[in-house]
C-alpha cells in the first residue's frame, strides 16, 4: 500500500477531489437540484403565469368584489360554532362553500396547465 503524502490514504484515493475523498454529497445534491428546477419549478412557473388571467376571471366571477372576498377569507377562518352564535352559520357555510370553490377552480387550472407540459 503506497501511502500519498502522509495524508494516510491510498495513492488512488489521495487523487480524488476532496468532495468525493470526504463522502460529501454534493454532487448528488446539485443533480437533484437540476431535475427538481427542470422538472417541477420551470413548468409550474410556466403554468401559474399562463393560469393568472383565469384566476382573475374566477375570482370576479365568484365574488365580484374585494370586500366579498375579505368576508369570505374572515368566514373561513371564523370558528364555524362563533358564526352559529353570531346567527352567521348559513352566511358562514355559503362564503366558505365559494371560498373553496374558487380555491378549488385555480387548482384544476393550474393542475390542468402543468399536465400539459408534461
Amino acid at each position: 500500500m503506497n501511502l500519498a503524502a502522509g495524508a494516510g490514504l491510498p495513492a488512488e484515493q489521495s487523487e480524488m477531489d476532496p468532495a468525493r475523498r470526504h463522502g460529501d454529497i454534493r454532487g448528488v445534491r446539485f443533480a437533484a437540484t437540476e431535475i427538481l428546477r427542470e422538472a417541477v419549478i420551470k413548468p409550474g412557473l410556466i403554468a401559474l403565469l399562463l393560469c393568472a388571467p383565469m384566476y382573475y376571471v374566477f375570482w370576479k366571477a365568484i365574488f365580484g368584489s374585494r370586500q366579498e372576498f375579505l368576508d369570505a377569507l374572515r368566514f373561513w377562518f371564523q370558528p364555524n360554532w362563533l358564526s352559529w352564535l353570531r346567527a352567521e352559520f348559513n352566511k358562514d357555510m355559503y362564503m366558505s362553500f365559494k371560498l373553496g370553490f374558487f380555491l378549488f377552480l385555480c387548482s384544476a387550472c393550474t393542475w390542468l396547465m402543468l399536465s400539459l407540459f408534461q
